[in-house]
């Protein structure tokens, strides 16, 4: 093939496409060329490049008229039409601009330049062409909670790299760059000093991890000199998190931590190609809130014990039940305490069918060494399966960084018949426990340490 002439039709508003130029019969300051829409177009031959740059003629026509692209015998080739669109496009009254090619004319000759003509046929008219593509203004971005966020969880003070935030950031049609971003304290009000710092973690267009550090004021961190990127028809994470600030330095027990970002404010993303600028919502972003933490100077770990009863049961008026473990952070002691009203909440799930005496079932709480620290008496297990113990004349300290173990006994002397059950398992519900820190406090957040509740052994009659 040694030449070939494509004729360029656009269509800027939806009424049909024209040969070299669109004109709108209602505004004439609408009408463009295709050469205003394509500075330059060439042919590739797969990844090779076989022709051009050319420009378009006012006319529509693209003349490559010096080409040596060879189709080898009983092969079929095919050829790739690209274009470079023009910075002051998309021209139309409409938000895009629409361009088609077909092929008007190709010479070409047999047996490598003998000068025999090929005859040319089936090439396709405008109407026979039904692929066109759209030139648009800019690509859109939009902003998120990304669905790998950290859950809900208890946190402890003075830890440095907390991961509190996960922001998605999801463009379309073009990549963009995240230059600017405000990040607001969404916990507990009036709460800065719970932080030390705030660090944002993402990746650049390189491909390299970015960290940049902010320090609240006023509750608010404005970033800026970012270089978040966010591909083409993708998506990318920024991780917002938090460097703790300890309970001398200002931080207080129970608040919430919470690390939401404002794209409305101190927000700026530049699109790669159209350099089309967003700097606020609008429709392209929203604003993000970040999942609730709450701060401590330590926590427990609440588990049944791989020990813990189950399988046969052996009917007694004091059975052992379950076998919790208590864990407490590294950081201080957690406390279970008379002096603060701390409690552990109970549930009982049991199949028996002939209790003989009502009110005569009881529940007892042991610690490691035998003592009893609290009694539930005269209860009747059918009626009523929660139970609350509380620590008034005893407390149960597990020491920082290791494992103590509550022991829960209970009467089963009517659990008799074969197939009798009795278990116990613990709520994720937020009062069904209450603990303190070296005896100061009465804390709960049972929906979270005892997340999607806690189930010990199942104990049954044979």
């Amino acid at each position: 093939v040694t030449a070939l002439t494509l004729k360029a039709y656009v269509d800027s508003n939806d009424d049909g496409f024209e040969a070299g130029a669109s004109t709108d019969a209602t505004d004439a300051a609408d009408a463009f060329y295709a050469k205003d829409l394509l500075t330059s177009v060439e042919l590739y031959d797969g990844t090779t490049k076989v022709g051009g740059p050319k420009t378009i003629a006012t006319n529509g026509d693209v003349i490559f008229n010096t080409l040596n692209w060879t189709i080898p015998a009983g092969q079929t080739k095919k050829l790739t039409v690209k274009g470079v669109s023009s910075n002051n496009a998309p021209y139309g009254p409409t938000a895009d601009d629409e361009i088609k090619f077909i092929v008007s004319s190709v010479t070409a000759e047999y047996d490598n330049g003998t000068g025999l003509d090929a005859t040319i046929s089936g090439v396709d008219g405008e109407a026979d062409i039904t692929i066109n593509q759209t030139i648009t203004s800019n690509g859109t971005l939009t902003i998120g909670l990304d669905a790998n966020t950290p859950s809900p969880d208890l946190i402890v003070m003075n830890t440095q790299g907390v991961s509190i935030t996960k922001v998605k950031f999801t463009s379309t049609k073009e990549p963009f760059t995240v230059e600017k971003l405000q990040v607001k304290n969404g916990g507990t009000p009036s709460s800065d000093a719970n932080y030390n710092s705030v660090v944002l973690e993402y990746k650049n267009e390189a491909g390299a991890t970015v960290t940049n550090t902010g320090y609240f004021s006023s509750g608010v961190i404005n970033f800026s000199s970012l270089s978040i990127y966010v591909p083409k028809d993708d998506s990318a994470v920024v991780t917002l998190k938090a460097n703790l600030n300890s309970k001398d330095g200002g931080a207080t027990n129970g608040d919430i931590v919470a690390l939401d970002v404002d794209a409305e404010k101190n927000f700026r993303a530049v699109a790669k190609h159209s350099s089309a600028v967003i700097t606020d919502a609008g429709t392209d972003t929203k604003d993000v809130e970040g999942l609730h933490m709450y701060l401590f100077e330590s926590k427990p770990a609440v588990t049944f014990a791989t020990d813990t009863p189950t399988g046969n049961l052996v009917p007694g008026a004091n059975t052992l039940l379950a076998k919790i473990k208590v864990h407490a952070d590294p950081a201080k002691d957690i406390t279970f305490a008379s002096s603060t009203g701390n409690s552990l909440t109970v549930q009982l799930a049991l199949t028996r069918e002939y209790d003989a005496t009502a009110d005569d079932d009881s529940l007892v709480l042991k610690d490691e060494n035998g003592e009893v620290l609290d009694t539930i008496s005269a209860v009747d297990f059918d009626a009523t399966t929660e139970h609350t113990f509380n620590f008034d004349t005893k407390s149960f300290t597990v020491p920082a960084g290791q494992d103590k173990y509550l022991y829960v006994y209970g009467t089963t002397t009517d659990f008799e018949d074969p197939g009798d059950s009795i278990q116990v398992w613990l709520q994720a519900t937020g009062d069904d426990i209450g603990w303190s820190i070296n005896g100061n406090g009465n804390y709960h957040h049972g929906d979270i340490i005892f997340k999607g509740d806690k189930f010990g052994g199942t104990l049954v009659k044979p």
